[in-house]
Formats: C-alpha cells, structure tokens, sequence
C-alpha cells in the first residue's frame, strides 16, 4: 500500500495530512519489518534490539541497553525476563553494585544473532538505499522540524 490513497482535501478537519502519512509510514514499516524478522529469525524487532545490543556491546547493564534501543525501562526489563527463559540471556549481579544486574547473550543466543545478522543488515541496507545520502539528511531534517512542531512542552514554554 502505497499513499496516493490519501487525498488532503477529503480528510476531517481534526485529521493531520502529514501526520497520517507519517503514521501509515510508521505502521507499515513496522509491518513489513516484523513480517522479515519472522521469516529471518526467532527474535521480534524490540528483542533483536535488545540482542544486537549485547552482541555488539558484550556483557551489559540494562541502563546501556535502554540508552541503546530507545525503549523504556519496563519494556527492556519484560525483553530481557522473556530473553532469559529463552536461554538466549543470562544474567550475574554486578561486582561493582550489588543491586544492578549484568547481561549477556548465552552460546545459544550469540550463535542466533550472528546467524541472523547478515540477513537483517542485508534487509535494512535495503532501506537505507532507497535514499542518496543527501535525500537522508533532507528526510531527518524534514523529520525533526515536525518533531519539533508535535513538541507541546515547547510551545507552551515559548
């Protein structure tokens, strides 16, 4: 599905044109990417976050990994719980603060993620090649000016 199935002129006054092209993006990426994920490998796009984390950092707090996916707390540690009945994570209390834990991937999960990884960068390169290098900055600049436009804190204070 593409977008020239929304017209701007029919859409309700309370319905955003670009903030419903950007969510149809959204969703349909993340359709797609979940659907090659599927066939790629056992992990789920927020679990492969979690994993490629581990595998390209080693061993690692979960405050690392939340900085690394963009996720949340909540959502990193239920990942991780879930991770660790896999086997593909295992946990140790960190010598330096008894209270954090460290993570890493066990043999199981390593050997899933490097089998995995030429396949998931080859799909994601994909993407990224859809765009020249200039079209990119002009999308991310494009990106956060809309952003930036969404951010109420900021109208509020200014």
């Amino acid at each position: 599905m593409k977008f020239q199935d929304i017209d701007s002129e029919t859409l309700p006054k309370s319905s955003g044109f670009l903030v419903k092209i950007m969510h149809r993006m959204s969703t349909l990426l993340a359709r797609n990417t979940a659907e090659e994920f599927a066939s790629i490998t056992r992990f789920n796009i927020v679990e492969w976050r979690v994993v490629s984390g581990l595998y390209a950092f080693g061993a690692s707090r979960q405050k690392r990994l939340v900085d690394y996916t963009g996720g949340d707390q909540a959502q990193t540690s239920r990942i991780l719980a879930s991770l660790q009945r896999a086997e593909m994570v295992r946990s140790t209390t960190s010598e330096k603060d008894g209270r954090a834990k460290i993570f890493k991937l066990t043999e199981e999960g390593e050997q899933a993620v490097a089998d995995a990884m030429p396949r998931v960068a080859a799909y994601f390169s994909q993407i990224d090649q859809a765009l020249t290098d200039e079209e990119t900055a002009t999308l991310i600049e494009l990106l956060n000016r809309m952003l930036d436009a969404a951010n109420t804190d900021s109208q509020a204070q200014g």
